[in-house]
């Protein structure tokens, strides 16, 4: 994935910049508040890129009087960031049980393969019942 910010000065009027995120103008107006803006953002998505055990790659350059940021990553799991903080042994689980219930993503890149998101959401909506498993399952 990637994400280019890109700041650029208003010619008609000093003082004045203008910021886009991918081609689209998101901010204008006095030169330090956008020139914040371009640091606060570029580094809210690193973090966040590095929160989910990404590891971004950073390129800087200039075209004419614009300044150009990309932050480029690759996509997290099955294109999905998880916010929920668990051990990899447990999103097996949830990701088991998606197929095993055949839980899966209605849209999206995923469309069609087990989601555990759409997993609790069916769980949720009251679609699937969690039952606690007998107290000797999975002892001999």
């Amino acid at each position: 994935m990637k994400k280019t910010y890109k700041i650029v000065p208003d010619r008609n009027q000093q003082d004045q910049f203008f910021l886009y995120l991918d081609n689209a103008l998101i901010l204008t107006g006095p030169e330090h508040d956008v020139w914040r803006s371009f640091q606060r953002r570029i580094n809210s998505t690193v973090s966040a890129i590095r929160q989910h055990g990404g590891e971004p790659a950073i390129e800087r350059w200039q075209e004419e009087d614009a300044t150009l940021v990309s932050v480029t990553w690759e996509e997290a799991r099955k294109g999905e960031l998880r916010c929920l903080e668990l051990p990899p042994d447990s999103w097996k689980a949830l990701d088991d049980l998606a197929e095993t219930t055949n839980s899966l993503a209605e849209a999206g890149p995923n469309a069609g393969s087990p989601s555990w998101r759409t997993l609790i959401r069916r769980i949720a909506d009251g679609k699937l019942q969690v039952t606690k498993p007998p107290q000797d399952a999975g002892k001999k």
